[in-house]
This record gives C-alpha cells, sequence and structure tokens, in this order.
C-alpha cells in the first residue's frame, strides 16, 4: 500500500520521501521492506531512522520532500500529519483482540477513532459476508469514518536479475516455498491459488535474515522433495539475492494491491493532500 501511495504521488511529480523506523536492519543498513520498495520506487527516496522528526527535517532540508510517507507510523505522534489512514487485515484484523503482548495491537482499538480512512485488506482472502461483519465492527468503533476494501493479488514471478516469469509456470509444479514475513499463510495461500504444487513449505521470524545453514537446509528440502522450483516472497528475495540454489531457481512471487471499492474516496483524499501541499508552497513564495 505504501508503494501504492507513493507511486501515485510520483505520477503528479510530487517529490515524495518514504519513512520508516527500519527495524530489523543489520549494522544500520536498510531492512527487507526498504530494500523492497527501492526495488518497485527506485526514484523514491527512504531514510530509516527510529527517530523520525529527524529523518523527517533531512527529507524536507536536504531532498527538498514535499511529502512525506510515513510507513508503519500510526503510532508516531510526534509528527503532525495531514492524513491518517490505517490497514486492517481482514485475515487477522485486530491481533487475536489484545494488545502486545498478549495480542498483536499496539494500542487499544479505540485509537482508530482518529484514522481518516481505514483500508481493509486481503479481503479475497474471506468470504463477503465475513467482510461485511468487519466493516460493521469497524462503524461501531469509528463512526463514519471512509472504508475502503483492497485484495492483495499476485501478478508474476520475478528473481534476483530482474527476469520475469507468468503466474501460469507455477501450475502443476512441485514446489518448496520459505517466507519471513509476519502474515506467511496469506502468502502460501496465494501459492496454492495459482495451481502449484507444494510439496514443503518453511516459515522464519519476520525480518529474519537469511544463513548460510538456512539455504542448505532449503537446498535439501528441494532435493528430498524433488521439487523443481523455490519459491519466496519480494521481501525475501532481496535477502537471500540469489537466482538458484544449487541446481534449484529461485523466483518471488510479486504482489500488487488493486483496489476493490473505494477508489474515488482514496484519491480524493490524496488530491486533497496534495492541494493542501500547493498551497503551503504558494505562501511560501508569497512571504519570500
Amino acid at each position: 500500500m505504501v508503494a501504492w501511495i507513493a507511486k501515485w504521488l510520483r505520477d503528479r511529480d510530487q517529490r515524495v520521501t518514504l519513512l520508516s523506523r527500519g527495524y530489523g536492519g543489520i549494522d544500520g543498513g536498510p531492512n527487507d521492506e526498504a530494500l523492497e520498495l527501492y526495488r518497485r520506487l527506485p526514484d523514491v527516496p527512504h531514510l530509516q531512522n527510529p527517530d523520525r522528526v529527524t529523518s523527517a527535517l533531512m527529507a524536507i532540508e536536504e531532498l527538498e520532500a514535499e511529502v512525506l510517507v510515513l510507513d508503519d507510523g500510526f503510532q508516531h505522534r510526534r509528527l503532525g500529519r495531514n492524513l491518517e489512514i490505517v490497514l486492517i487485515d481482514a485475515t487477522c484484523p485486530f491481533g487475536f483482540g489484545y494488545v502486545l503482548p498478549r495480542g498483536l495491537m499496539r494500542e487499544p482499538k479505540r485509537g482508530l477513532r482518529r484514522a481518516d480512512l481505514i483500508v481493509i485488506t486481503r479481503v479475497a482472502n474471506v468470504g463477503a459476508e465475513y467482510v461485511t461483519q468487519l466493516e460493521n465492527r469497524i462503524t461501531a468503533i469509528c463512526g463514519d469514518t471512509p472504508t475502503i476494501k483492497v485484495s492483495h493479488e499476485p501478478t508474476r514471478l520475478v528473481n534476483s536479475s530482474g527476469n520475469h516469469l507468468p503466474l501460469v509456470s507455477l501450475q502443476g509444479r512441485r514446489i518448496v516455498t520459505f517466507c519471513a514475513i509476519g502474515n506467511p499463510t496469506a502468502f502460501e495461500k496465494s501459492i496454492q491459488s495459482i495451481g502449484a504444487q507444494v510439496v514443503e513449505s518453511q516459515q522464519f521470524p519476520d525480518h529474519h535474515v537469511f544463513t548460510q545453514d538456512d539455504i542448505d537446509s532449503l537446498e535439501s528440502m528441494m532435493d528430498e522433495g524433488d521439487a523443481e522450483m523455490l519459491i519466496c516472497t519480494c521481501k525475501d528475495l532481496v535477502k537471500v539475492g540469489i537466482d538458484r540454489i544449487g541446481d534449484h531457481e529461485i523466483w518471488a512471487l510479486e504482489i500488487e494491491v488493486v483496489l476493490q471499492s473505494g477508489e474515488d474516496t482514496l484519491n480524493a483524499m490524496l488530491e486533497q493532500t496534495v492541494g493542501i501541499n500547493k498551497l503551503l508552497q504558494s505562501a511560501e513564495v508569497n512571504d519570500g
């Protein structure tokens, strides 16, 4: 979703900079999410720093950013913002009903009332009736806050060299999957929906740094399962950084956000944000 919004803004000639905490980065380097966003958006700077005020000032003063997009910044309230967008995963909407450490929520559900827009994601992974029930729960918390729906759709396969394959390349093929993401079940369901024959799956903790032992273990799985391809997420591919393990090719499943409802609402809110920026820039010119 961050990539979708950043691309929308870039297509309208806005100078965008992404700001994130950088959780999981090694020795101060970019984490897997930053590497993946750079692959998708090579012309959009991405600053990672737990102190987002510092990175925001750097983006404005050194990169001349016009729009700052905070990735995972709803609780980072030191920075004022023009638009608050909250994503709710339809497959696990309220983090098992509890805040950390008992559940996955970072604050009580009533915090959603601060949101300007709520995006229900992965709606294709659950039934329509369940989505309606979820919308009703959100309305009970947030009142008339606009809610839109999106799905995460597989589009193609990509490898570390930038080559691509169509999704039909997976149909009927014996594959091994691995991933180190927050919702591995959604990834595995996407693979199965394409028609691949998954002979083994390996799940690692989110933001896991792959070691040679991990690579060797995956190669053994491929050999033992007589698998033809090794499939991961794009977030994992940028960390593995190779096209094959032994005789086995490694490909990542590329996922794109597809709006299922509310595109006009999202466009209008982003247009309003761009309009605010233009007014501020005009005022600065006039003051000068």
